[in-house]
């Protein structure tokens, strides 16, 4: 899976970490395991509300301060979502766009 998220974290872009966790058989950098766990849980809620396999690219953009709002894509079809996160990554608020 693609992310915007290049220089560090997968979820939060934070390059303090080196926390390494797989998700969707891709060994991804995380900051720490709470992102690492939040990560998880919003690609399983993706997964659970389209119905697809797998994703293949997420765009997120924001912080937990004001919310993620995040671009989903699988094999040419798309979902726009908004996501907040618990400070121990359970989701607090997820909704489609």
């Amino acid at each position: 899976m693609e992310t915007n998220n290049k220089r560090g974290c997968s979820l939060c872009d934070a390059t303090w970490g080196e926390y390494w966790s797989v998700v969707e058989n891709e060994n991804r950098r995380f900051c720490c395991s709470t992102c690492a766990f939040a990560f998880r849980n919003m690609v399983d809620e993706v997964k659970k509300r389209t119905g697809w396999p797998t994703i293949d690219r997420i765009e997120i953009n924001g912080s937990n301060t004001t919310g993620r709002r995040c671009l989903a894509t699988f094999r040419g079809g798309d979902f726009r979502f908004y996501v907040k996160f618990k400070d121990d990554g359970r989701i607090h608020d997820f909704h489609s766009l």
